[in-house]
């Protein structure tokens, strides 16, 4: 019997628990070791309209699944340093050196940003870095999730109706989609 699948919130509550600071539950050196190697939870994310992320010059591009293409897995660690409840992330690649951020354009909007910096350095950090953080929760289904710039409220990750765009920021939109479908992936 296949187990029934997490929500968004059901699986950001376990990864801001695993990744909760304190003791360890058991002081030898193999636990001690374990628990200073946390490694982020790796996600498969695709928009409502079945487009899936690709890495293509450096930017993420949200397009349709192609044979020979591999799709770019997103990693996700918590911000322990802003509020717990609105599930605070940071999103990078999955091999951990280049993480999302908002910025703003030169017209005065958010924009995204894929930039060179290691998702796990910024967790370490423990500061706020919200222009690097996103609040996430399950959005609209069981099965979907968002993610708002917490640089930028009611700015959200955004892909377009239309086929290879980049992922972007929004306020949503009749051309624009903020809800995601996910996987939990154990590894790359």
């Amino acid at each position: 019997m296949k187990p029934q699948k997490k929500t968004w919130d059901e699986e950001m509550t376990e990864l801001f628990c695993e990744f909760r600071p304190g003791p360890p539950t058991n002081t030898n050196i193999n636990t001690l070791v374990a628990n200073s190697e946390k490694q982020p939870r790796l996600f498969r994310l695709w928009d409502i309209s079945q487009k899936f992320l690709f890495l293509v010059n450096n930017m993420l591009l949200a397009s349709s699944q192609q044979s020979g293409s591999s799709e770019q897995l997103m990693a996700v660690v918590p911000n322990l340093s802003l509020n717990p409840t609105n599930q605070p992330i940071f999103m990078g690649l999955s091999d951990n050196t280049h993480t999302l951020n908002c910025v703003l354009a030169g017209k005065g909007q958010p924009k995204l940003q894929l930039v060179e910096r290691n998702i796990m350095d910024l967790y370490r950090a423990n500061e706020e870095f919200k222009s690097f953080t996103f609040y996430s929760k399950t959005h609209g289904s069981d099965e979907t999730c968002s993610f708002e710039s917490a640089a930028f409220p009611g700015w959200f990750l955004s892909t377009w109706d239309e086929p290879n765009r980049p992922l972007d920021l929004s306020r949503g939109g009749t051309h624009c989609i903020t809800s995601f479908y996910f996987e939990r992936k154990d590894s790359v």
